[in-house]
């Protein structure tokens, strides 16, 4: 649920950030002209313990950037992503009453949602535009799983589990 609600949040902000690209220059306000967005496609690679038990992400990394002064040198920058690193899928039986005679497919996903918020400073302007930024943030984990028919792709339940987070 919690990842489907992360996904309606981001397809959200992805259409209002096109909305605003498509306007003209002419008719924005100062808060839209020293404003921008991006989006990026990232890799997680874990490491330590953590590596030895799961796998690399792959997903998302959406960030805003106000820039504090009419050059663009001086900036504050917040991002936000989400990133799926794990999944298993198993045939269960939905109930034990019945004998196994129904079965579904249990599949758990695993995710990290890192945050942060900080300054950037950068060279606004020529082909080459080096920035360098620093920011306070931290990370949510969670697994997200859920039980469909074998021959279905209906959810018949969903849950959050293992939900937890960390300062970085």
């Amino acid at each position: 649920m919690l990842a489907s609600s992360l996904r309606r949040s981001i397809l959200l902000t992805l259409m209002t950030a096109a909305t605003a690209a498509a306007q003209t220059t002419s008719g924005q306000s100062q808060l839209m002209r020293r404003s921008s967005l991006s989006l990026s496609v990232v890799q997680g690679r874990p490491q330590g313990a953590f590596a030895r038990n799961v796998e690399l992400g792959y997903g998302l990394d959406g960030a805003y950037l106000l820039r504090l002064d009419g050059a663009g040198i001086w900036s504050v920058r917040a991002s936000i992503g989400a990133l799926s690193y794990g999944n298993e899928s198993r045939d269960a039986a939905f109930s034990e009453s019945v004998g196994g005679r129904v079965r579904v497919d249990v599949s758990t996903t695993n995710y990290i949602v890192p945050m942060s918020i900080g300054p950037q400073v950068s060279w606004p302007s020529g082909p080459v535009r080096p920035y360098l930024n620093a920011g306070v943030g931290g990370q949510i984990f969670f697994s997200e799983s859920r039980v469909q028919g074998t021959h279905s792709a209906t959810v018949l339940a969903s849950t959050t589990n293992h939900s937890a987070t960390a300062a970085s």
